[in-house]
């Protein structure tokens, strides 16, 4: 999954762990990143489309209802999965 940092840290062109600094120096190094973020996203959104049941991994019960919010915008059953 790709997050909003991760996309705003290529689109910066700031080096960190995620984004090296060969990446980060590159203009169209960081621009191919961002290009493959953007698909990646595409895919992953494209394949959450198919589901029903969505399972999200929590470390407290007292982010229940972060998964039952995120449930109700994307219309499916929320499976809270405790680690």
């Amino acid at each position: 999954m790709v997050s909003a940092n991760m996309l705003q840290r290529v689109m910066l062109r700031t080096s960190t762990y995620n984004n090296q600094l060969a990446v980060a120096k590159s203009g169209i190094r960081s621009l191919i990143k961002v290009v493959y973020y953007y698909v990646v996203a595409a895919i992953y959104g494209a394949a959450g489309g198919f589901a029903n049941v969505s399972c999200i991994m929590l470390c407290c019960q007292c982010q229940l209802c972060l998964s039952c919010h995120i449930g109700a915008v994307l219309h499916m059953h929320t499976v809270a999965c405790f680690a």
